[in-house]
């Protein structure tokens, strides 16, 4: 996934996501504010099967969560776009052997392009 970029009046800001738990980083002292304790970093992946249901009422949260998912334990990704009605509709499969099973569809997409 590619980092987040915030655009403040006076300067451009870009940091990496999924390391917001890092001195440093923009964020730092927010996740310091959830008082999560250390954030564990984890050796070995989760080996079985994972089941994800979706609804098309999902939310971005909800997204950057499937999207993170679908990284995460799922196979042989591929994502596409469809043109319907003059309108660039996103989609994505992956591979039925994944350790990811992914039930029904969201209406919410990133705003890549």
């Amino acid at each position: 996934m590619k980092n987040i970029e915030k655009i403040d009046i006076n300067k451009i800001s870009n940091w990496d996501c999924w390391n917001e738990d890092q001195e440093g980083v923009i964020n730092f002292d927010r996740v310091k504010m959830l008082e999560l304790g250390d954030i564990p970093k984890y050796e070995t992946k989760y080996t079985g099967k994972i089941h994800l249901y979706m609804s098309s009422v999902n939310s971005s949260a909800a997204w950057y969560f499937i999207t993170y998912m679908i990284y995460a334990f799922g196979i042989n990704i591929k994502r596409y776009t469809k043109k319907y009605y003059g309108q660039n509709i996103k989609f994505g499969t992956i591979d039925k052997n994944s350790q990811l099973v992914l039930h029904g569809n969201s209406a919410t997409s990133s705003g890549s392009k």
